[in-house]
This record gives C-alpha cells, sequence and structure tokens, in this order.
C-alpha cells in the first residue's frame, strides 16, 4: 500500500471510530424466544399446509406451494412486532412493503424465485384483532394480484371456507400470519371472479391455456374458460 493509501486508510479508520460511515446491521438478532416462534411456524408448514387432510375435499396437501417453497429455499419468515392492533393503517403497511418487495424481485424473473414465499408473522396482535387479517386482505387482493402476488390470512378464528369443501376451516393456524406468494397458474379458482385480478392472470398465462398445457384435473380449464366468458375475453384457437 503507498503512503496515499495509507493515509486514506487511516482517515477512513478515525471517522469509522467517530461513528460515521458504519452502515446498517440488516440481520435481525434472534432471540430464544425468537427461534421458537420461526421453528412452531415451521412446524406448522411441514405438518399442515404439505399435508393432506381428510376434510380438504381434494387430494394432495392443504397447500402444495408450500412444498416446493421449502424444498427450493424459498420460504422466508418475517416478524412483524410492530403491529399490535392498535393501528390498522400499520398492518396495511407491513403487509403492501412486504408485497412490493416480493413483486419487485419476481419481476427479475431469477431460477427458483418462482417459488419465493413470504410468511408474515404478527406475535403481537392480540387473538381479539386477528379480523383485522382478514379486513386486510379483502381491502387489498386485488391490488395484490395486480401485481401477481397472492395472499393468504391464517389465524385460529378464520371463518373462511375450504375452496373444494366449504365445511372445512383451511385457513385456521395456531398463531396470526398472512402468506404472500407468487401468483400461479393454478390459481384460477381464486381470480375467476376477480376482474381486476383475471386480466393480470390472463396476461400472465394465457400462452399456456392457447397452447393446451394446463389440464383440466380439477376443472382449471373450465374456470379460466368461463372467466373468459365472463369478463368478454376470447380464447385463441389451437
Amino acid at each position: 500500500m503507498n503512503r496515499l493509501g495509507r493515509g486514506a486508510n487511516a482517515l477512513f479508520r478515525m471517522l469509522q471510530q467517530r461513528g460515521l460511515f458504519l452502515g446498517r446491521d440488516r440481520g435481525e438478532p434472534l432471540s430464544p424466544a425468537r427461534v421458537a416462534q420461526a421453528g412452531a411456524a415451521l412446524a406448522w408448514v411441514r405438518e399442515y399446509l404439505m399435508k393432506d387432510h381428510p376434510e380438504l375435499g381434494r387430494s394432495g396437501p392443504v397447500c402444495p406451494y408450500a412444498q416446493r417453497s421449502l424444498a427450493a429455499d424459498r420460504l422466508i419468515i418475517a416478524f412483524h412486532d410492530e403491529v399490535d392492533g392498535t393501528s390498522y393503517s400499520r398492518l396495511r403497511s407491513a403487509v403492501l412493503r412486504r408485497s412490493r418487495a416480493l413483486a419487485k424481485r419476481l419481476r427479475r424473473r431469477l431460477p427458483g424465485d418462482e417459488y419465493l414465499s413470504v410468511v408474515m408473522l404478527f406475535p403481537a396482535l392480540p387473538e381479539e384483532r386477528h379480523g383485522l387479517l382478514d379486513r386486510v386482505h379483502a381491502e387489498m387482493k386485488s391490488s395484490l394480484m395486480a401485481r401477481e402476488v397472492m395472499s393468504s390470512p391464517f389465524h385460529p378464528r378464520s371463518e373462511k371456507p375450504g375452496q373444494h369443501n366449504p365445511a372445512f376451516h383451511a385457513s385456521r393456524a395456531p398463531f396470526a400470519c398472512i402468506a404472500l406468494r407468487p401468483m400461479s397458474v393454478h390459481d384460477i379458482h381464486f381470480v375467476a371472479h376477480n376482474e381486476t385480478a383475471f386480466l393480470t392472470y390472463f396476461r400472465r398465462f394465457r400462452e399456456q391455456y392457447d397452447a393446451r398445457g394446463i389440464t383440466n384435473e380439477y376443472g382449471w380449464v373450465d374456470a379460466y374458460r368461463a372467466a373468459l366468458g365472463r369478463f368478454g375475453l376470447r380464447e385463441e384457437s389451437s
């Protein structure tokens, strides 16, 4: 190192010792309690979302996407202690920040990111305020789906009916959370009656339907064609 370089290094060291140019710690230190919370969330993903359920009304795991996300090491658990139920706008802000960050990353189309998902945990949200998760989902789902982001609220009091068995409350969890993930071609049943969401879905996946690359195993093609007619769109002939 020459004299100029040594001088610059000494100056920079002095400035850092005085508290300048230190950067930011981006990682969150994990207490034993926080590690336990993350472990409980991961156990729920493995033991519930990734497993079959006799009341689901179809074969396969509760959430087929969860298994692929975990296998690809693309499942992220994020804690939001600032959401304690006293401010609805704070909850909305947290969901928007996470969904926009997810959408921004998805636009890069990096290999494996098609399985990226975020489980937002709200450990400070009291059980009597868990309904706020359903409220923010209902309010924001169209705008999120327009960004190709799907959202699902889970909590112990969820009354959301199952898609294939309305008597089954598939969105119940032992804690409060919202799961975010990319829109998938198999999400047709979730977007078929929402014009904003379906237009995004149509632009994203129409080529697969036009190429007859989607099966009708769970009524996917039927739902897609019904949505085309519902919103005045046309399927390309083969």
